[in-house]
C-alpha cells in the first residue's frame, strides 16, 4: 500500500500529462490521473478515477472521446503482452467545450509498463502530448503551397533553387517533360536561347527591383501555351536580397479568352452597321458610297476621309490583284458573297496591316443599291501563323529533348499515332511497337493497375477533362517502373477527338515516398527521485536507457549532473535543483545532455520538490527525451522561413479561415485585395464581398466544400476593398480535411478584373440586340401572330409529357390540345383581347390536354407586342398547371359545404331535444299542486327554452359561430311569454342595434337576460293590471351595453342582490363572471332598472374558458 502511495504521489507531480492504469485486462481501471491529464482530457479526477478507462474516456461521456478507442485499448494490451512501451503517434481526441462548440485535438500517446519494488510489472504509465498545433500547421502549408493554382520557385543569388511547390514542378514536366530539382541552378532548366536573357533580369531583381514578362511557350501540333512570369527580389526580416522569387501563373485561358471576347466584341458592334468590322458600299468603279463609323477605329480614318478613297488608294500594291479578282467574281455573281484571302491594307498612319474581307454585289436590292465589302482585322491572326511556321522547326526540337515521352493517341481507341523518339531509351521499344499494336499500351500496364488506370482516362477523356496519373508500366527487359501520365485532351466539334500526353519516370520518386512513409518516432519518458535523507538517486529503466547507461547504473545527485551539457545546461539544472531544495520550487526546463557514449540529446527535466517540518526531503520528477521534437522545431522554423517567402512574393493573396468563415491568415497581398492589412483584414469573409448574384453562388460552393470535406470548381466574387474599390477575384480553395471532418478552408485569390471588364462590356452589347423575355414560368411560349406559329420551350414537354416531335409549330395544333368545352371561350376571349390595342396581357384559365390523354387545369399569362398601329405581332407567355390547385379547392368547397350541413343538423337536433325536455317540465309543471315546485320548473322550462333559442337561430342562420343578438332578445321575451302567462298586460318596447356576438357570449348574455325577464315577469307587477318593460342593446367601441327596465313595484326594502341566495340571482353572478360583465341594479319609486356590459370578443370554438 505504500509503495503504490508513493507511485502516485510521484507520477501526479508530473508536467507531462499522465494517468496510472490497472493491468486487468479489459477493464484497465484508472488507479489515479495527475492535474495535466486532467487538463488536457477535460475531465474531472471524480469522473474518471475508479473506472475502466472505456468507462471514462468512451462509454459514458459523449463530449469527450477518442476517434479510435480501440487503438487506445489495444496500446495497452500490446505494452502488457511485449512489456515495452507502445506508442500511438497521432490520435485525436474530441472535445466539447462547455460553450457547446467542438474543439479538435491531436495527441500523441505513449503506454509504458511501471514495474514494483519486486521487478514485477504492477501498471501501466500512460502520458499523452497535445501535437495538434504542429499536425494542423503541416496540414496547412501542404494546402497552401500545394493546392492553389499559381506556381512558385525561390532561388539564391546563384540562382540556385532553393524551393519549389508541386505546382511548378508539374507544370516543367508538363511542358518540356523535366523534373525540377533542388539545388539545380535556374539556368539549366531554360529555354537555351533565353538563358542570356534570364541572367540580365536577374542583374535587375538581385538590385531590388520586379520585372514582369509574358512568356510563350510552343507545345505539339503547333499551339501555345502562355505564362506570366513575375520576378521579384526575396528579402530576408531585415531587408538583405538573399535571392529571387518567381510566380509563373499560365494566361493560355485568360488569352484565349480575351481574343475571343474581343473578335465577338467587334462582330456585335458591326451588326448595328450590316454585320461586319467595317462596311463599305462601293459603287461600281470602287469608291464608297457609304462607311460604318468603325473605319476610324479599325484604320484611323474620320468616315468623312474614307469617303474620298478609292479601294485601290489603300490596298497593297503586291495584294491588289486579289481584290480585283474577287469584285469581279461578285459582280459576275450578284447575291453571292466572294471571301478574299488576307491583304494588306494602309492605315491613316501610313503603317501596313492584314485584313479578310468578304465582298457582295447587292446592287440589284434597292435598300443597298451597291456592292458591299465586309472587312475584318485578321493582323494578329496572320502574324502568328508566321510565327507559327517558323516555330514548327524549334518546337520538334523541343520534343526530342525533353525528358519524358511525349505522345499522341486516338481518343475513342487510344491506338497511339505519335511517339516521341524518347520512348526507347525509357521502355526499350521502338516507335513501330507502339503504333502498330492498338493494344500496346493497355496490354503493358501492370495487371494490378491496368483496369483502374485505363477506366480512369476513358471517364476523364469522355468528360473532355485534361488529367493526369500514376501507374506502373512494362519495359522491353520485363522490369515496371512507375510513370505519371500527364493527358490533354483535344476535342473537335465539341467531341474527344486526340490525346496528347507526357509520361514521366517518376520510379525514384515514388521509392523514397514509400521510405519516408516507413520512418517514424516514438517519444519516451521515464521517472527520478532524489531522497536527500538517504542521499539516494532513483532512475527508472527508461531514464538508464535514455543516458546510454547498463540496467544495473547506481547514479547519484553528482554524476547525474555531469551528464548535463557545460555552460548553460548544467549551471541551469544545478540552480533549479537549489531552488527546489532551498526555496521548495519546482522546475520544468528543456536542456541538453551528454549521455555516456557521447550523444547529445535533448531532455525535459521536470521537478517537484516534498517539504516535511520545513524542510526539503526530497524531489521526485520525470525526464523525456525531446531530441525529435526540438530537431523537427528547428526545422519547422525554416520552412516556415521558405514558405513565409513563397506566400508575400506571389501577386495572388492566401488566407485561411475556420467553418464560420472568419479569416485567420491572410497574406500581405491584402492591402491590393481587401484594402486592409493583415490583421485588420481578420474578419468574416462574406463581409467583403458585394450584394452581386454570382457571390451567393460562391458562399454557397464553399459551405458545400466544408459540409462534404471535398474540393470544389473555382468561382469568381465581386469583392468591394477598404478603399471602396470594386474588383474581381477567382477563388481556388480546399477544404483541410482531419480525420474526415473540415476544420478549416485555405485558399487563394487571383485578379481578373480586367477579364470581367471585357465580359461585362460583351455583355452590354448582347443586351442592346437581344429582346428581353417577359414570360412567365413553366410551359414558355413564343407566337409570331403574322406568321401564326408557335416556338415552345422544354416546359411544355416536362409539365405534359409531350415529346417535341409531337408538337409542331402550327398555332392549330395548340388549339386542338384546348378542352372542347373550353375552345370556344378561349378562342373569344383571346380573340376580344388581340383586338383591344389598350391590352397588352393575356390571361386565361382552361384546361389542356396532356401526352396520356388526361386534362390538365392551366392558368396561361400572356404579353403582347403590338406594332405601331396597335396590331399584336407576337405574344410571349407560359402556361402553368394548375390542377392540384383547382381539385384542392373544389375538395375544400365539398368539404366546407358537409361540415356545414352536419352543424346546420347538430343545432337542429338539439333545439329539437331542448324542446322535448322543455316539454316534458312544463307537463311535469301542470301536473303537480305543489305550488313552489311549479314555479321553479316553470323558470327551468324559460331556461331550457332559451337555450333551444339560441340554438334555433344559429341552424337558421348562415353563421355557426355568431348569432344576431336582437332577433335572441325578441325571441326570449316570446317564450317567457307564453310560458309565464300572466293576468297582467305587460307592454314590450325593444330598442336594439344589430350587434352580432359569438356563441360562446351569446348563451351565457341570453341565459342572464332570461333570468332578467322571469324576474320581472313573475315579481314586477303583482296586483297590478298592466305594467311596462323596455330593452335597450347599443356598443360603443366594443363595450356592449344592455339595459332592462320596469315601471313595476320594484326590490322590498332591505333587499340586497348580492347576498340573495336564490337561484337566478347565483345564475347571474356566475354567467356574468362567464363572459367578464359586470352587472348592477337600480332600484327607484318607478320601478327597477338592470345593466350588463361586456366587451365584444371574438373566441373561436365553443365552450367556456372560466370553467376548471
Amino acid at each position: 500500500m505504500i509503495e503504490k502511495e508513493k507511485n502516485v504521489e510521484i507520477f501526479r507531480a508530473l508536467p507531462v500529462p499522465t494517468a496510472l492504469i490497472n493491468i486487468d485486462d479489459p477493464a484497465f481501471t484508472i488507479v489515479a490521473v495527475n492535474d495535466a491529464f486532467k487538463k488536457v482530457s477535460s475531465r474531472q479526477g471524480k469522473d474518471i478515477v475508479g473506472k475502466s478507462f472505456s468507462d471514462a474516456y468512451q462509454n459514458s461521456c459523449e463530449n469527450h472521446k477518442f476517434s479510435d478507442f480501440q487503438v487506445v485499448l489495444s496500446s495497452f494490451r500490446k505494452a502488457l503482452e511485449t512489456e515495452q512501451i507502445h506508442k500511438i503517434p497521432k490520435i485525436r481526441y474530441d472535445i466539447t467545450t462547455d460553450k457547446g462548440k467542438p474543439q479538435l485535438t491531436y495527441w500523441e500517446f505513449t503506454v509504458a509498463p511501471y514495474y514494483n519494488n519486486e521487478d514485477c510489472l504492477a501498471y501501466l504509465l500512460c502520458t499523452a502530448s497535445d501535437i495538434t498545433e504542429n499536425v494542423l500547421i503541416e496540414e496547412q502549408k501542404d494546402i497552401i503551397l500545394n493546392h492553389t493554382e499559381g506556381s512558385f520557385i525561390l532561388t539564391n543569388e546563384n540562382l540556385e533553387i532553393l524551393l519549389c511547390n508541386d505546382q511548378f514542378v508539374q507544370n516543367y514536366k508538363e511542358i518540356f517533360g523535366i523534373e525540377v530539382q533542388k539545388g539545380i541552378s535556374i539556368l539549366e532548366y531554360a529555354l537555351p536561347e533565353r538563358r542570356k536573357e534570364i541572367e540580365k533580369i536577374y542583374e535587375h531583381v538581385l538590385s531590388g527591383e520586379t520585372i514582369e514578362i509574358e512568356l510563350p511557350v510552343p507545345i505539339p501540333g503547333g499551339d501555345y501555351r502562355y505564362f506570366n512570369v513575375l520576378y521579384k527580389p526575396a528579402k530576408r526580416s531585415n531587408g538583405d536580397i538573399f535571392g529571387a522569387f518567381i510566380s509563373l501563373r499560365e494566361i493560355t485561358s485568360e488569352k484565349e479568352a480575351k481574343q475571343s471576347l474581343e473578335e465577338k466584341e467587334a462582330r456585335f458592334r458591326s451588326l448595328v452597321e450590316q454585320g461586319g468590322d467595317v462596311v463599305v458600299i462601293l459603287d461600281s468603279k470602287g469608291d464608297p458610297k457609304y462607311i460604318t463609323p468603325s473605319v476610324e477605329p479599325v484604320f484611323g480614318y474620320k468616315p468623312e476621309e474614307a469617303q474620298n478613297l478609292n479601294v485601290t488608294d489603300v490596298t497593297h500594291p503586291e495584294d491588289f490583284h486579289l481584290v480585283e479578282k474577287a469584285l469581279r467574281e461578285a459582280m459576275e455573281n450578284p447575291g453571292k458573297d466572294v471571301k478574299v484571302p488576307p491583304v494588306r491594307m494602309q492605315q491613316r498612319d501610313r503603317t501596313w496591316r492584314w485584313y479578310e474581307t468578304s465582298i457582295t454585289d447587292l446592287r440589284h436590292e434597292p435598300s443597298v443599291a451597291g456592292i458591299v465589302d465586309n472587312i475584318r482585322d485578321v493582323h494578329e491572326q496572320v502574324l502568328t501563323e508566321k510565327l507559327l511556321e517558323r516555330s514548327k522547326e524549334k518546337y520538334e526540337s523541343l520534343v526530342r529533348s525533353v525528358e519524358g515521352v511525349i505522345w499522341e493517341a486516338k481518343a475513342d481507341t487510344y491506338e497511339f499515332t505519335y511517339i516521341s523518339p524518347q520512348s526507347e531509351y525509357l521502355f526499350g521499344y521502338s516507335a513501330e511497337e507502339w503504333i502498330n499494336n492498338s493494344d500496346f499500351w493497355e496490354n503493358n500496364i501492370h495487371p494490378e493497375d491496368r483496369q483502374e488506370s485505363v477506366a480512369y482516362c476513358q471517364n476523364q477523356t469522355k468528360k473532355g477533362l485534361n488529367h493526369d496519373f500514376e501507374y506502373r508500366f512494362k519495359k522491353a527487359s520485363g522490369e515496371y517502373i512507375w510513370v505519371r501520365d500527364v493527358v490533354t485532351v483535344i476535342t473537335k466539334n465539341g467531341k474527344p477527338d486526340l490525346l496528347r500526353g507526357l509520361m514521366i519516370d517518376i520510379n525514384e520518386q515514388k521509392r523514397l515516398i514509400n521510405l519516408m512513409e516507413e520512418t517514424y518516432q516514438i517519444a519516451k519518458i521515464g521517472n527520478w527521485e532524489l531522497d536527500l535523507k538517504q542521499e539516494k538517486l532513483f532512475w527508472s529503466p527508461f531514464i538508464k536507457e535514455l543516458h546510454d547507461v547498463p540496467p544495473d547504473y547506481e547514479p547519484d545527485l553528482n554524476t547525474a549532473i555531469e551528464f548535463y551539457e557545460k555552460g548553460k545546461s548544467r549551471k541551469e539544472i544545478e540552480k533549479a535543483v537549489e531552488n527546489a531544495i532551498e526555496h521548495n520550487e519546482s522546475f520544468d526546463v528543456e536542456l541538453t545532455i551528454i549521455t555516456a557514449k557521447g550523444n547529445k540529446k535533448w531532455i525535459r527535466a521536470v521537478g517537484t520538490p516534498e517539504q516535511a517540518n520545513g524542510e526539503c526531503i526530497r524531489i521526485f520528477g520525470s525526464t523525456q527525451d525531446i531530441t525529435d521534437r526540438k530537431i523537427a522545431e528547428e526545422k519547422l522554423k525554416k520552412a516556415e522561413q521558405k514558405y513565409r517567402n513563397v506566400v508575400e512574393h506571389s501577386t495572388n493573396m492566401f488566407y485561411t479561415h475556420g467553418v464560420d468563415g472568419v479569416l485567420n491568415y491572410v497574406s500581405p497581398q491584402s492591402n491590393y485585395f481587401l484594402g486592409y492589412e493583415p490583421e485588420e483584414a481578420k474578419k468574416r469573409w462574406t463581409e467583403f464581398i458585394t450584394d452581386h448574384p454570382i457571390n451567393q453562388k460562391g458562399v454557397a460552393i464553399t459551405q458545400k466544400a466544408i459540409e462534404t470535406g471535398e474540393t470544389q470548381p473555382p468561382y469568381e466574387l465581386q469583392l468591394r476593398t477598404g478603399k471602396d474599390e470594386i474588383i474581381w477575384v477567382e477563388v481556388n480553395e480546399a477544404p483541410l480535411v482531419v480525420n474526415g471532418e473540415t476544420v478549416s478552408i485555405v485558399g487563394s485569390l487571383t485578379d481578373i478584373t480586367e477579364r470581367k471588364k471585357y465580359e461585362e462590356k460583351l455583355q452590354n452589347s448582347l443586351e442592346r440586340y437581344h429582346y428581353v423575355s417577359k414570360a412567365t414560368r413553366d410551359a414558355i411560349y413564343d407566337w409570331d401572330a403574322e406568321k401564326n406559329t408557335i416556338h415552345w420551350g422544354d416546359g411544355l414537354y416536362s409539365l405534359f409529357g409531350y415529346k417535341p416531335s409531337d408538337i409542331d409549330a402550327s398555332v392549330n395544333r395548340w388549339i386542338d390540345l384546348i378542352h372542347p368545352d373550353d375552345v370556344e371561350e378561349v378562342r373569344e376571349a383571346l380573340k376580344f383581347t388581340l383586338k383591344d390595342a389598350s391590352m397588352n396581357h393575356w390571361a386565361y384559365e382552361y384546361r389542356l390536354k396532356k401526352a396520356n390523354g388526361d386534362y390538365a387545369h392551366v392558368r396561361e399569362n400572356g404579353y403582347i407586342k403590338r406594332n405601331e398601329d396597335g396590331w399584336a405581332t407576337r405574344m410571349i407567355g407560359a402556361i402553368q398547371d394548375i390542377t392540384e390547385e383547382v381539385f384542392s379547392k373544389q375538395e375544400i368547397q365539398a368539404s366546407l359545404s358537409e361540415k356545414e350541413t352536419l352543424l346546420s343538423e347538430i343545432h337542429h337536433r338539439v333545439k329539437n331535444n331542448l324542446a322535448v325536455v322543455s316539454g316534458m317540465i312544463q307537463l311535469q309543471a301542470y301536473d303537480t299542486e305543489n305550488a313552489d315546485l311549479q314555479a321553479k320548473l316553470f323558470d327551468s322550462v324559460v331556461r331550457i327554452k332559451t337555450m333551444a333559442t339560441v340554438h334555433e337561430l344559429l341552424y337558421q342562420s348562415q353563421s355557426f359561430s355568431k348569432l344576431e343578438f336582437s332577433d335572441t332578445l325578441q325571441k326570449l321575451v316570446e317564450n317567457i311569454s307564453d310560458t309565464l302567462r300572466s293576468n297582467t298586460y305587460i307592454d314590450t318596447t325593444i330598442d336594439c342595434e344589430p350587434i352580432k356576438l359569438n356563441i360562446n357570449q351569446a348563451i351565457p348574455a341570453s341565459l342572464i337576460v332570461n333570468e332578467v325577464i322571469t324576474n320581472i315577469y313573475k315579481h314586477a307587477f303583482k296586483g297590478r293590471e298592466k305594467g311596462n318593460v323596455a330593452f335597450k342593446l347599443d356598443k360603443k367601441n366594443e363595450l356592449i351595453n344592455i339595459q332592462i327596465k320596469d315601471d313595476g313595484v320594484g326590490f322590498p326594502e332591505g333587499f340586497d342582490v348580492d347576498v340573495n341566495t336564490s337561484l337566478g340571482f347565483h345564475l347571474i353572478r356566475v354567467l356574468s363572471d362567464q363572459i367578464d360583465a359586470t352587472y348592477k341594479y337600480e332600484n327607484g319609486t318607478s320601478g327597477t332598472l338592470f345593466e350588463l356590459s361586456f366587451r365584444k370578443h371574438n373566441n373561436k370554438g365553443i365552450g367556456n374558458r372560466h370553467l376548471k
